[in-house]
């Protein structure tokens, strides 16, 4: 059984919570929106999965970096990552800085809740022997190639020169808290994304470029296949991306595959040559 909460939380990690949706809220200007976005980017980072995932990690550290990723392609597409005004200036003509900041805040309110349930859950457990408590080390416990996968998604989320120092994070310990959790922020990074219905495009976009990036630098198939899985219930953008990707990309090695085999065999009488296998065609790079 779960533990309850029964009190609201009014700031997390300096972020005052005002719950507010005013539109006219006069403290909320350019400078406190991008910096309610950037600990809501934070929170992703902050979560520590423990020893209950072990058996499915791959897929739940993949499905948290996911949102996270989800959530950063959003604020780039307004220039929130970079405090561009002059962007904000005709993106916001028909959106307020205090609706949005208000919105952010919500997932903001959904890690807190998520985090006191858990503080309480081991506080409930702690003297049974018989649940562990530790958090999983993630290099440790993904897959070589799910980790790189899950390294690169990261790095587009946040870039090193952007990523700031974090001294405090928590661990997840129940799946049902887990699954919770992601379902209210896709909901809410649902919500920011069609307060901007002009920038649909432009996220397709930059989603493409990544999906591009991630196939790139991935090692083999597996991750990617896990990660086009969970994005098909998480992010559809994103989903249609990678698939879009992963059939150019084969398209592309299939045609080399097939133009090599043919000059060396139009181009060669040496038989050493022509002993050689050079189909590649059924390859997925």
């Amino acid at each position: 059984m779960l533990p309850q909460i029964h009190h609201c939380p009014n700031s997390y990690y300096g972020i005052t919570l005002t719950g507010t949706m005013d539109p006219a809220d006069p403290t909320i200007d350019v400078a406190s929106l991008s910096e309610t976005f950037k600990t809501a980017v934070e929170c992703f980072e902050r979560v520590e999965l423990g020893a209950n995932f072990r058996d499915f990690f791959d897929a739940s550290q993949l499905k948290l970096s996911l949102a996270q990723n989800r959530l950063c392609r959003w604020g780039k597409t307004l220039g929130i990552d970079k405090m561009d005004e002059a962007s904000f200036k005709n993106d916001f003509a028909n959106v307020s800085l205090g609706s949005v900041n208000s919105t952010l805040e919500r997932i903001l309110s959904k890690f807190k809740e998520t985090q006191d349930l858990c503080d309480e859950y081991r506080k409930m457990i702690s003297h049974d022997d018989g649940k562990p408590l530790h958090a999983c080390i993630r290099d440790l416990e993904m897959s070589r190639e799910a980790l790189k996968l899950d390294i690169k998604m990261r790095m587009l989320a946040i870039s090193p020169g952007q990523r700031r120092s974090l001294r405090i994070r928590w661990v997840l310990y129940d799946g049902r808290l887990f699954t919770q959790l992601l379902a209210n922020i896709t909901i809410i990074v649902t919500d920011l994304e069609n307060m901007f219905p002009h920038l649909e495009a432009k996220r397709a976009d930059l989603c493409k470029n990544e999906a591009a990036q991630l196939i790139a630098d991935t090692d083999g198939d597996k991750a990617i296949t896990l990660l086009k899985e969970i994005a098909k219930q998480q992010d559809k953008v994103m989903y249609n991306a990678l698939s879009m990707e992963r059939s150019e990309s084969s398209g592309n090695t299939a045609t080399s595959s097939r133009g090599n085999n043919h000059a060396i065999q139009a181009g060669s009488n040496d038989s050493s040559i022509g002993g050689h296998s050079n189909d590649t065609s059924g390859r997925d790079d």
